[in-house]
């Protein structure tokens, strides 16, 4: 009985710690993303207005559009599938009774996958649209994403 109250309390702590991790991500990412577009580097259909400064030519801006909307659509594709991960994660931690350790791995192993998806879409995009440009557009380009890169850091 007191083994059982014990695991019960387990699985509540984990429950709770990661629920506060979800609802601490979920404000941090909602005040980074209203920050970023404050600053000017998401439009209202997602479209990064750093990309104007690099004076682009109508035959650039006719390559690179698909591009992008190609990469966008591919990027919520994997949002939703995370979001979808972690609620089941949830589901199966707070399920009553034994928790089935070897679904959790599995979950967690998939977020990790599909986290790397991401990563790997956003650097393959990347060197498309490097394709796309002179060598001068893409240094600004890289120059302006190291620099979003440093001030998000802080």
């Amino acid at each position: 009985m007191r083994g059982n109250l014990k695991r019960v309390f387990i699985i509540l702590s984990i429950c709770l710690n990661i629920g506060f991790i979800l609802l601490g991500s979920y404000y941090y990412l909602k005040e980074h993303t209203e920050r970023s577009y404050k600053k000017g580097f998401v439009g209202k259909e997602g479209r990064l207005f750093f990309f104007r400064d690099l004076n682009l030519t109508p035959e650039q801006d006719r390559t690179i559009d698909p591009l992008l909307d190609d990469y966008f659509k591919k990027q919520s594709e994997l949002k939703k599938l995370n979001k979808r991960l972690q609620n089941e994660l949830l589901l199966v931690a707070a399920r009553t009774g034994e928790v089935d350790e070897k679904r959790l791995e599995q979950i967690l192993e998939d977020i990790g996958t599909t986290k790397r998806n991401r990563d790997e879409a956003t650097v393959r995009h990347l060197l498309m649209i490097k394709k796309n440009l002179t060598e001068e557009q893409a240094n600004k380009l890289f120059s302006k994403l190291l620099s979003q890169m440093e001030r998000e850091k802080e």
